[in-house]
């Protein structure tokens, strides 16, 4: 009895000092270039918006997290705050990933990242980045009409991340990986069919433009015409 009770005192040691988040990581590999997050998340509701990282990364918050059921977690019009958290484990060969927040009408975006690894979980301490339309777009880390966060993730390392989201308008929160190499070509693809749509565009325009001047000359040159 004396060796069940002190055991069950071992395990609750042990569950206090340990967050109790238990993640599938979204693993990072050379062969592919783009991962969307959807179905890896846990979501933590934060109504009075009071909590900090270190609340959140608690063990007594952690275990209130429950997972996303959307590709894309659209939480509506709220005066909520809301936490967000998966973890990556990288075993492809870049040091560097990037995060895409694919909704560019957020007004704060807080990304923390853990400064040491997964095993060294107590004491753990974060680095925060910001973003969101309230800021000076001049201060993103990436110039980018969404926004867009650098992940320094060691080869074959894991790690738990947390993104802090709050808006005053309608709150959705599309999240994405991607390889450097992807992000280049995927805003290159944009950009080209942005040009060719705007493009499209002009050239209405100046057709529409054309044949209203030459009909005007044709009205000019009939007898009757203004111009006579």
């Amino acid at each position: 009895m004396v060796r069940n009770c002190w055991s069950l005192l071992v395990l609750l040691t042990a569950l206090s000092s340990t967050p109790l988040l238990a993640l599938d990581p979204v693993v990072l590999v050379d062969s592919k270039e783009e991962y969307r997050l959807g179905g890896h998340l846990k979501i933590l509701e934060d109504r009075q918006k009071e909590w900090t990282i270190e609340d959140v990364s608690s063990a007594a918050l952690s275990g209130t997290f429950v997972d996303s059921r959307s590709n894309t977690p659209n939480f509506g019009y709220t005066q909520s705050a809301y936490w967000i958290s998966f973890s990556l484990r990288n075993d492809s060969s870049a040091n560097e990933w990037l995060l895409e927040v694919g909704y560019p009408l957020l007004d704060s975006v807080e990304l923390y990242v853990p400064t040491r690894e997964a095993g060294d979980r107590v004491d753990t301490s974060y680095t925060v980045k910001k973003a969101g339309d309230t800021l000076p777009f001049g201060e993103r880390e990436i110039a980018d009409q969404n926004f867009l966060f650098i992940l320094p993730v060691g080869p074959e390392k894991e790690q738990t991340l947390y993104l802090r989201v709050e808006t005053e308008g309608s709150m959705q929160v599309p999240l994405t990986i991607m390889s450097y190499r992807y992000y280049i070509e995927k805003d290159h693809n944009e950009r080209t069919a942005s040009g060719l749509y705007y493009g499209i565009i002009l050239g209405q325009e100046l057709s529409l433009l054309c044949n209203l001047h030459c009909r005007l000359r044709t009205h000019d040159a009939l007898p009757g015409g203004a111009s006579l």
